[in-house]
């Protein structure tokens, strides 16, 4: 199990700077994180979030054997071609270190301005999947679809994973979770997901990954963290969670779809009890430790990463 981090947002202590930001990716680096994640949202407000391909392209100038990942795109939003080259040269850029996670989209917001309509949005995702497939899988691909179609096209250069970087789908709904078995290469596990609904979808997904390839595919689990020995820290880094949570439900996440988060926060050794615990129920590939929620300061923010990798990564084997 590779054990990541990903930034809720980087406005830190209600202010910004990028200088900042990398310090504390190149300091979850150093703190034993194996993957840097970044996810997608457009129009986001008060959210403050930077676009994951630039910041990526960036941080891969800094992250050397750390893998970097989306997680995820809202690929229907995009041009699937543009997201293809630039996906490309991130991983040439990160020495075949990227991963490309990818997900539909639930904002009404971001769908009215990028134009598309909701019932256009699994055609657009599924054929999205598709042509990136078949250009990095093909010298030169041939691929016509009702949205989007190439001849005798080649990419240049080419990816530096092989045989390609790997693709994963982010999915909340039934529908969603087994479509990631039917056609991606993995499932990214939203936070929000768990108990005996996470169980049930884990189920809906393997089993479409094992009807189509024979295997389970890539299990990506994401969990809302924070590692702290001062019990009222805990507790108010569980109500900013809750609070997090509760607005992405507002912004378009239904109750039933998204369940309440499962958070991993308290002292060393009850994180290490609750990841350990996490793995040998599921078993997932990587686990996405969502850090930073609005209302966190910085430095709380450094110190939980570096009791992090002080106390609690160091207890696991990737």
């Amino acid at each position: 199990m590779k054990i990541g981090i990903q930034f809720s947002q980087p406005k830190i202590d209600e202010q910004y700077t990028f200088e900042n930001y990398v310090s504390l990716v190149e300091l979850a680096k150093k703190n034993q994180f194996q993957s840097f994640w970044a996810g997608q949202h457009f129009l986001s407000g008060d959210y403050c979030l930077l676009q994951p391909m630039p910041l990526l392209a960036r941080l891969s100038a800094y992250s050397q054997s750390m893998s970097l990942g989306t997680s995820v795109l809202l690929l229907p939003l995009l041009n699937p071609l543009d997201v293809l080259e630039q996906a490309t040269s991130v991983d040439v850029m990160s020495n075949g270190n990227f991963i490309l996670g990818v997900g539909l989209g639930y904002r009404e917001t971001e769908l009215r301005a990028s134009g598309i309509n909701r019932e256009e949005l699994v055609g657009r995702f599924c054929e999205s999947i598709a042509l990136i497939k078949s250009a990095w899988e093909e010298e030169t691909p041939n691929f016509s679809g009702k949205y989007f179609s190439l001849k005798d096209s080649t990419i240049n250069p080419r990816p530096t994973s092989k045989p390609r970087p790997p693709i994963l789908v982010g999915a909340y709904a039934d529908n969603a979770v087994k479509r990631a078995g039917e056609i991606g290469d993995g499932w990214i596990v939203p936070p929000e997901v768990g108990g005996d609904s996470l169980d049930r979808k884990i189920a809906l997904y393997r089993g479409a990954m094992q009807k189509r390839s024979g295997g389970n595919g890539v299990l990506a689990m994401m969990k809302a963290f924070h590692v702290t020995s001062d019990e009222k820290e805990a507790s108010n880094i569980r109500a900013l969670i809750s609070s997090h949570f509760a607005n992405k439900r507002k912004m378009g996440i239904s109750k039933e779809d998204g369940m309440e988060a499962e958070v991993i926060v308290g002292n060393p050794s009850q994180c290490v009890e609750m990841i350990a615990e996490t793995y040998r129920q599921y078993k997932p590939d990587h686990l996405i430790l969502l850090m930073g929620f609005r209302g966190i300061t910085n430095e709380q923010l450094i110190q939980s990463i570096q009791i992090s990798g002080k106390s609690v990564l160091s207890q696991f084997e990737s």
